[in-house]
């Protein structure tokens, strides 16, 4: 989406909810950037509010609150917890005990000062109490408390550590232990004892209840500003970071392993940066490649995550790396592999995505121009599948049967079977639009039909919620009832978003056929949520249905 039509999407869905939004760090951004999210928020929904956390007050229309002083009762569990926790620690305080609150005066209540200090307690086994309370006294840090820890800090790094932390600062937010420690190609004792110091010097934080760590934005901007500074060291850690990136995605994403694919979506920031990193390295400009073997990366990355963004209804990045592959292939001179990327541009606008037939079209006729006179029998086909999809669309229904015969007759010959169940699909469809009810019924069975032979539980889960739909038709329900409930746990297993959503829609629809509208609410509405999220074509219509349900609720 653009920016304006992000914005307008994002507020469309908050007026549909009740959504705490929380800005941290905000004096990390620009001074446009603020501005942009000040905007922003004077449009908030009613019924949404915002927290925004910055070093600097700023703004209108807000009410301030000053995060104050730590009281001494909170800083003093803190210092006997880093005691607890260390006892070289435990043995330079536990003589000064009564002495422990002027250290908190010093640290002026600040618990980032505070757990500073005694992290330098720690690693510094000449610091003494005191040298630790003359420290505090001559500084400068009252303007930038965290320039201060990272410089003191910085005093105490080792080469390992000096290496974890930029290696750290490369991932999008936070970072695994098994990733950051093949990054930063250490082992895994040196990363355990650099972890160890850089916790105990404020520089990472430490998340909580999974082995995950994150950096502060302003750490990272000095780790970038001091450490970063020369281009070997940064081109080594980006090429570790692409080369761990790239083999995650291989083996989580590839060969519809469906149950690995939610690990994509958790580490979605780091592959998305990734991605973003490779088509920096690749330097297209005017038509002209700058380094060949990232392309060859690119464009695998891109093709074993094409299933997983589009069953889990990440359609607008998918859309977003296809564009990009389509430019780097016709660069590369690879017009197989461009046409496929735009069709899978095209399939999202088109009949099966959004539906957005303007969108669509100029991504149709790239796909067809590259793949209509391929030596590719397979391609040919598709190209063929697709103006047959974009007639449809377009309400050329005799066009569209014409043109997807013609597909079917090619995959046939070819013997692509799972192509040929995809064809009977998109001609049930067809004449399900057409009201041919008997003949959609024929082409959804011989689809399921060929599911079960080539094992293809995504393939049993549409023709199902096909079949079901033509059983609503018929009002059959409790047929579709049955054909519903067969087909969601296996679009679940799958995880395609909008076919899940398509079936609870359907099952609600029998159930309100029933009479029964508390049960279809909870099924209408989880329809109506994920709708939402792909901004689907049929979310008008399940907004209706969510609407229609309501009413005939609540007047009984």
């Amino acid at each position: 989406m653009t920016s304006s039509e992000k914005r307008r999407s994002l507020l469309e869905f908050l007026r549909t909810q009740c959504v705490l939004l929380i800005y941290d760090n905000l004096e990390t951004l620009t001074k446009e950037g603020q501005e942009a999210i000040a905007d922003f928020l004077r449009e908030l929904p009613q019924g949404s509010k915002a927290i925004i956390t910055s070093r600097r007050r700023g703004g209108e229309g807000a009410v301030w609150l000053r995060v104050g002083e730590l009281d001494w009762g909170a800083a003093h569990g803190i210092i006997e917890n880093e005691v607890l926790r260390d006892a070289g620690l435990a043995n330079k305080l536990r003589k000064v005990e009564r002495r422990w609150k002027e250290l908190y005066d010093e640290t002026r209540g600040s618990p980032l000062a505070l757990v500073h200090i005694l992290g330098l307690l720690r690693v510094r086994a000449a610091l003494t109490f005191d040298g630790a309370l003359a420290m505090l006294r001559g500084t400068h840090r009252k303007d930038n408390l965290v320039k201060f820890v990272y410089q003191e800090a910085h005093k105490e790094l080792s080469s390992d550590d000096k290496n974890a932390l930029c290696a750290v600062s490369i991932f999008a937010t936070s970072a695994t232990f098994e990733a950051w420690m093949n990054v930063a190609d250490l082992s895994r004792s040196a990363l355990e004892t650099s972890i160890d110091r850089l916790s105990a010097l404020s520089l990472i934080d430490v998340l909580e209840g999974v082995e995950n760590y994150s950096i502060h934005p302003l750490t990272r901007t000095f780790v970038r500003e001091d450490l970063l500074i020369d281009s070997k060291l940064v081109n080594t850690l980006e090429n570790a970071y692409l080369t761990y990136w790239v083999n995650y995605v291989t083996k989580y994403s590839n060969s519809k392993k469906f149950d690995s694919y939610y690990l994509v979506e958790v580490e979605w920031n780091n592959i998305k940066l990734a991605i973003e990193l490779l088509w920096r390295k690749i330097g297209l400009r005017r038509g002209k490649i700058k380094n060949e073997d990232f392309v060859r990366m690119f464009l695998a990355t891109n093709e074993m995550l094409q299933d997983v963004l589009l069953l889990h209804g990440h359609w607008d990045e998918r859309t977003f790396i296809n564009k990009k592959a389509y430019s780097i292939s016709l660069a590369a001179d690879n017009m197989d592999v461009a046409g496929l990327n735009a069709y899978h541009v095209a399939w999202v606008n088109g009949v099966y995505g959004r539906n957005l037939p303007s969108k669509a079209k100029s991504w149709v006729d790239k796909c067809v121009k590259l793949w209509s006179k391929s030596d590719n029998d397979s391609n040919v086909a598709e190209a063929k599948r697709l103006r047959g999809l974009t007639a449809m669309q377009n309400g050329r229904l005799k066009d569209a049967e014409r043109f997807l015969k013609d597909s079917l007759n090619i995959f046939r010959e070819i013997e692509e079977e799972y192509s040929v169940m995809n064809v009977f699909n998109d001609l049930g469809r067809l004449s399900l639009s057409q009201e041919r009810l008997s003949l959609a019924k024929r082409y959804f069975q011989s689809a399921l039909d060929i599911s079960y032979e080539v094992k293809s539980e995504e393939g049993q889960a549409f023709s199902k919620a096909n079949l079901g739909d033509v059983a609503i038709k018929q009002q059959d329900i409790a047929e579709a009832q049955k054909i519903y409930k067969q087909a969601l746990p296996l679009a679940q297993k799958v995880g395609r978003v909008d076919l899940i959503a398509r079936i609870k829609c359907g099952l609600a629809l029998v159930w309100e056929i029933k009479g029964r509208e508390n049960k279809a609410l909870p099924l209408a509405k989880d329809g109506l949520e994920l709708y939402e999220r792909l901004q689907h074509p049929n979310l008008r219509e399940a907004r209706s249905f969510v609407k229609r349900l309501m009413k005939k609720i609540e007047s009984g």
